[in-house]
């Protein structure tokens, strides 16, 4: 059998974008504001304009990474595989047998009753509303992350797992 999906998700640029010169803006306004109530250290001004350029240098340079990374998510037989892809660069985050995900849906209280040892998170979008969290079994705990995955490869996963248990979700 080969593969019966796969999706590869990525941020979209515009929004990084905006968000950018938004952040670029209210940095410029902090540093203006900082330097009036300033005035007389001189020498504080200094230390404030360079320390602001600093956090705006590093948030552009987040953000570009940020618009860089990719993930895809493929239904291979029957395990879930995620990938991270970072530039031409592909790196395997999860592989989970599809038995093994006891829980699926958007985010919500349901997911609180489970005993969580680990949470990660592969989301490019992080204000989205299409944001699901999936709870898989490994060894003799739980697992927990959130995706941004399509309603068609969520419904591939319920369907699939329907034939070895119950998935709640």
């Amino acid at each position: 059998m080969g593969t019966l999906h796969r999706e590869v998700i990525k941020r979209r640029k515009v929004r990084g974008i905006v968000l950018s010169i938004i952040i670029l803006c209210m940095m410029i306004t902090v540093s203006n504001f900082v330097g009036q109530i300033l005035v007389i250290q001189s020498n504080m001004k200094a230390i404030s304009d360079g320390l602001i350029s600093i956090v705006t240098i590093g948030f552009l340079s987040f953000e570009i990474l940020r618009c860089r990374t990719r993930y895809k998510y493929s239904i291979i037989v029957d395990k879930l595989i995620i990938h991270k892809i970072y530039s031409e660069d592909q790196k395997t985050l999860e592989n989970i047998k599809i038995s093994d995900i006891v829980y699926i849906d958007k985010i919500g209280p349901k997911s609180k009753k489970f005993n969580i040892s680990s949470i990660r998170i592969y989301l490019c979008n992080i204000l989205s509303s299409d944001t699901y969290c999936c709870i898989y079994k490994y060894e003799e705990e739980y697992r927990k992350f959130y995706f941004q995955p399509s309603k068609e490869l969520v419904n591939k996963i319920i369907n699939s797992s329907l034939k070895y248990n119950k998935v709640a979700g």
